[in-house]
């Protein structure tokens, strides 16, 4: 991250719509999630192809209420903000307990598209890339 201050203030509220974003996923809280996106987002990765925040909303209900917790950390991420439009990187390590109390991990990176809305920055793209 490059540039100004107001370039340093949209990175960190970028890194607070992150954190909202791994707040609600291990909420469970399908309304906040939604609130990450922009109306016509598109949220995509392995098995996952969703474009719309209604179709975003509806696959994150259906995948948390399979499971009965999860945990998602960063663990390092990259912002570069051009105007109202800015792309990021993030490394995360998920920890997930389905309801049959299987525990799955994984690793992997969000590549995200971020467009600043009248309510903030928003994802406007994030595709998940499991690490190998």
């Amino acid at each position: 991250m490059s540039g100004n201050g107001s370039e340093r203030d949209d990175a960190l509220a970028i890194g607070r719509l992150v954190d909202e974003y791994t707040d609600a996923v291990s909420r469970g809280d399908v309304e906040a999630f939604g609130r990450c996106w922009t109306p016509g987002g598109r949220w995509t990765g392995p098995g996952l192809e969703c474009e719309g925040i209604f179709a975003i909303t509806s696959a994150f209900a259906k995948m948390r209420g399979r499971i009965a917790s999860a945990e998602q950390e960063v663990l390092t991420g990259d912002v570069m903000v051009q105007g109202d439009r800015a792309t990021g990187a993030w490394e995360i390590h998920e920890t997930v307990v389905d309801r049959d109390g299987k525990q799955r991990e994984r690793v992997g990176r969000y590549d995200d598209e971020y467009r600043r809305t009248r309510e903030g920055w928003r994802f406007a793209s994030r595709h998940f890339t499991p690490a190998e």
